[in-house]
């Protein structure tokens, strides 16, 4: 092999590096398929460090443009329960009957959901690219094309879409509106705010084990892509569950 010739983004030995034994298992058991399909994703969920261990298996597939629209869709729906939660503390807001009206018909909630999704996809898949590939170059990652961070980024995020996705599947077959899911009470709320715990410290876990796959250093990597997000998701679904359950008791 000639010296300008190299497999492309494989962590070399090193003591900044991932270790040699984890790259040697990864080019073993390469990933084929599609990276949505459900063995993958169950891969996806149980070893990332394998699913991630090829970037162009990622990156050169048209189901990417489905994974940055989930993530689209999310948010949007994060932005709905937003206003939900500051109505409920009081605050005056100017939508609150357009808001209103969305939550009391599901296909309201849902087109709405789905064509903002997809204006919130787009500016998702430049920011928090952006982001991911600026935090990998901290790292010590240099010439990593930025098509690559922004897939990276996408797919572990999946960690925290698919099981708000399947949620969100499966609340019009019990209830006839978001409006009467909000209000109700059900278990099935209190899963999703645990869920909303869970998947989010694992993406945590997922999106650490995704960086090890470009020349990073280690340290710097748990630092920048698993404590600081952690601590960040800490803070802020701590303070939201405080209030959640300060409305619930005292209002």
């Amino acid at each position: 092999m000639s010296a300008n010739e190299q497999t492309p983004y494989l962590p070399p030995s090193s003591d900044l590096m991932a270790s040699d034994n984890e790259d040697a298992r990864n080019r073993e058991l390469p990933m084929q398929g599609s990276p949505l399909s459900p063995r993958n994703l169950s891969i996806l969920f149980t070893n990332p460090t394998r699913y991630f261990s090829s970037q162009e298996w990622l990156s050169n597939r048209f189901e990417i443009l489905l994974v940055a629209w989930l993530a689209g869709v999310m948010s949007m729906q994060e932005r709905i329960d937003g206003f939900l939660y500051r109505m409920e503390g009081g605050e005056q807001i100017a939508i609150a009957p357009i808001i209103n009206d969305l939550i009391g018909s599901w296909p309201a909630y849902f087109t709405l959901s789905f064509i903002g999704g997809t204006a919130s996809g787009v500016i998702l898949w430049f920011i928090t690219g952006w982001w991911y590939h600026a935090r990998l170059e901290l790292c010590g990652a240099t010439d990593i094309p930025i098509r690559q961070a922004c897939a990276a980024w996408q797919y572990q995020n999946l960690i925290q879409v698919l099981p708000w996705i399947c949620l969100g599947i499966l609340l019009p077959l019990k209830f006839s509106s978001y409006d009467e899911f909000w209000y109700s009470g059900s278990v099935l709320n209190d899963w999703f705010m645990l869920s909303c715990y869970v998947f989010s410290f694992w993406s945590c876990v997922t999106s650490y084990r995704a960086a090890l796959t470009f020349p990073v250093s280690k340290g710097k990597a748990m630092v920048l892509f698993l404590i600081l997000p952690a601590a960040f998701y800490t803070y802020v679904l701590g303070v939201v569950g405080t209030l959640s359950y300060y409305l619930a008791v005292y209002f």
